[in-house]
């Protein structure tokens, strides 16, 4: 017998739906949405029709705004709690992922938005090395190489006076 999953806002009973051949539970408390680990590569890009469809049937059933403060619980652990994390480095989605089975939780709209975000592979990376290109050529870099040189002055004068064997 498969295993029943609640949802982690509402408690309700989660709704399986089938994509081809992976398997989504929808909460129709709440319209947030379950991905077991990896299920939501299946989903994310543009040109995945999938993801259309099931972005589409998590807005059906919005039912306002999560408190970000508030903990859940995994569906599928059920006493590990969810981290709450950014989905990448822009900073602009949110997702619960379980730090024990990989699982990740959507709110409604956040599949949505994460297509948004990158339509392509190709656009994934291109957004990535000019987020790492700028993050190279920040302050906090430049200050990190300075902190590193003037440590690094440090220990040779140290080193003139201390003995190692």
């Amino acid at each position: 017998m498969a295993q029943e999953l609640k949802c982690p806002r509402t408690g309700v009973r989660l709704t399986p739906h089938k994509f081809g051949e992976v398997e989504i539970h929808l909460s129709e408390g709440c319209g947030g949405a379950w991905f077991d680990r990896y299920e939501l590569e299946h989903f994310k890009w543009k040109d995945h029709e999938a993801g259309e469809r099931l972005a589409a049937l998590m807005e059906r059933f919005q039912s306002g705004e999560p408190d970000p403060e508030e903990k859940h619980s995994c569906p599928r652990c059920g006493d590990v709690v969810l981290h709450r994390r950014f989905y990448n480095a822009l900073r602009k989605v949110e997702i619960d992922e379980c730090p024990a089975c990989g699982g990740v939780w959507l709110e409604v709209g956040d599949l949505a938005k994460i297509r948004k975000l990158y339509p392509t592979p190709e656009e994934r990376e291109r957004v990535s090395k000019e987020f790492f290109k700028a993050y190279r050529e920040s302050d906090k870099v430049k200050d990190f190489q300075e902190s590193n040189q003037k440590m690094d002055k440090v220990i040779d004068f140290l080193n003139t006076f201390i003995p190692w064997t």
